[in-house]
């Protein structure tokens, strides 16, 4: 077992603790639904090692027979070197904050390199609300070939490892 910090719905900061058997059943639920890490991907790992999508981005992949890819320590805000990074490793899943997602669009979108993600299999957003308006362009531009990126709402790793 391990213990999580985390604000959850609420807003109030609270330690979750999570069981080994809660956080490998959500690990395979997600496995079950094809919605995060299967077999063969390559995850971006990207939260701080305080947030709970740490640990599903580093033991996810470990897990279930894929790859974490880890960023440079202090890089994971560098928009230039999270793209060329999932564009040198084949990244193909990753989990984003939405406004960490916001960013990445705009940056795409200004450098005109949406190609460079296209190893990209899925992005899992969560951690924070998202808006669907702002969604809407990201989801086009990630479903324009030669990209198919399918967009999960992943909001709340730890309350659903609780449950």
């Amino acid at each position: 077992a391990y213990l999580i910090h985390t604000s959850g719905t609420t807003g109030k900061p609270k330690s979750v603790q999570l069981t080994h058997d809660n956080f490998l059943n959500a690990l395979q639920g997600y496995s079950a639904t094809d919605t995060y890490c299967l077999q063969g991907d390559r995850v971006l790992q990207m939260a701080a090692c305080s947030f709970d999508a740490h640990v599903m981005e580093g033991l996810g992949p470990l897990v279930n027979g894929g790859t974490c890819i880890m960023l440079q320590s202090q890089r994971n805000h560098d928009l230039s070197y999270v793209v060329s990074t999932i564009e040198r490793h084949r990244v193909n899943v990753a989990i984003f904050v939405p406004s960490f997602l916001y960013a990445l669009h705009e940056y795409l979108e200004q450098t005109n390199q949406h190609h460079m993600l296209r190893s990209m299999r899925q992005i899992v957003f969560g951690g924070e609300a998202a808006h669907a308006t702002r969604l809407k362009p990201i989801f086009t531009a990630l479903s324009r070939p030669p990209l198919f990126v399918e967009l999960v709402n992943g909001y709340g790793p730890a309350e659903t490892c609780v449950l």
